[in-house]
């Protein structure tokens, strides 16, 4: 279960999808071809339920989503498979990480689009009810979170959900175990870890009402979930 770090994060009702629509994890990740299929695997065994489930129930139900650097489209083909009306946006640099998305979500019909896009410059004239990152902000250098948070922020409607799953900077044992998987599997990132505490004041000055919650796993990794509200 979460665990609470300073105040509690509210709990939403859950959506209808989360309260009983099929788990579409497994084909969505047949629908990737070769190495990015085995990829697709290996993330679903990594981002499991017990973070999918929660930000499943806070993200809205319904209306435009944003992911920030969605990588290969996993999770935006996930929450738009569970939602009820979700039409899901994700962004990623990488062109060739976009151009498997977008086929994967053709092939499954799902409501996700894709585009090529820095998440330091968020496409132009986009509005959305709701937006999250999922283990990316530590990928950005430092200096450019604040701007990428408060890009976000212009992007979404006053009291909007923002989720943003990060790596705690505690336990170090935990930390060091993702460090040293992130090396492997981006080793040209700049890795910016932030403590709990540091994202919530980052939160708060990019105009975001935020409240963090760590998430135990059989893994080390050190996982925080962070709800934050646009003001």
């Amino acid at each position: 279960m979460p665990e609470p770090l300073g105040q509690p994060t509210p709990r939403s009702t859950p959506s209808p999808a989360a309260r009983g629509a099929p788990d579409p994890r497994r084909r969505i990740a047949a629908a990737y071809p070769g190495g990015a299929g085995l990829y697709a695997r290996l993330r679903f065994l990594i981002i499991r339920e017990n973070i999918l489930a929660p930000m499943d129930a806070l993200l809205p139900a319904r209306g435009r989503i944003l992911e920030v650097g969605c990588g290969f489209g996993l999770f935006a083909g996930y929450f738009a498979a569970r939602g009820e009306g979700r039409e899901v946006l994700g962004v990623d640099r990488d062109a060739r990480r976009i151009s498997l998305a977008s086929r994967m979500s053709e092939a499954l019909g799902l409501p996700a689009r894709f585009a090529v896009s820095d998440v330091r410059a968020l496409p132009q004239a986009e509005r959305f009810d709701g937006a999250y990152a999922l283990d990316v902000l530590h990928h950005v250098p430092a200096e450019h979170h604040l701007g990428v948070l408060r890009d976000v922020r212009d992007r979404l409607a006053p009291g909007a959900t923002l989720l943003v799953k990060e790596i705690a900077t505690a336990p170090r044992l935990g930390l060091a175990f993702t460090w040293a998987l992130d090396r492997v599997m981006a080793p040209q990132d700049q890795l910016s870890y932030r403590s709990p505490e540091d994202w919530l004041a980052l939160l708060a000055e990019a105009g975001f009402r935020a409240s963090a919650r760590r998430i135990r796993d059989v893994l080390p990794y050190p996982h925080v979930l962070i709800e934050c509200v646009r003001e």
